[in-house]
């Protein structure tokens, strides 16, 4: 075999791999998702509110009647929630439909510090006004 093959049948490998991989991919982009109907997805341009909790998670909401509670990593559980903190998707797409497709971005002096979402919970509205209340 020549160099030249040899390097044509590698780029090929790689390229029909790559191809593979991605097919068996098994969580769908947040897009996909949602037009699937996924439960639970939401666009992050529609969160118009959020409220910090003592064990670290944030309930928002979204548009007019839907609620979330969001859970953070664990190293994100002083965030001051009077600053401007940012919900920030991480998949290319507005859609948020679960874990890790964004995070919040809290300003700081120095830098801007990232606490990825972890776990994503609809909330009742009863439930949402119960947890303000605390």
């Amino acid at each position: 075999m020549t160099f030249k093959t040899t390097w044509i049948v590698a780029v090929a490998f790689v390229v029909v791999g790559g191809a593979a991989m991605t097919a068996c991919s098994t969580t769908p982009a947040p897009e996909k998702r949602a037009a699937a109907g996924g439960n639970g997805c939401f666009l992050a341009s529609m969160v118009n509110g959020y409220n910090g909790n003592p064990d670290g998670s944030v309930d928002i909401t979204v548009g007019v009647d839907k609620y979330y509670r969001l859970q953070t990593n664990g190293m994100c559980n002083d965030i001051d929630w009077h600053t401007q903190v940012a919900l920030k998707t991480t998949s290319g797409s507005d859609f948020v439909c679960g874990p890790y497709d964004a995070e919040f971005i809290v300003p700081n002096p120095t830098f801007a510090r990232k606490c990825p979402i972890t776990a994503i919970t609809p909330l009742t509205k009863e439930q949402y006004l119960a947890a303000r209340a605390k």
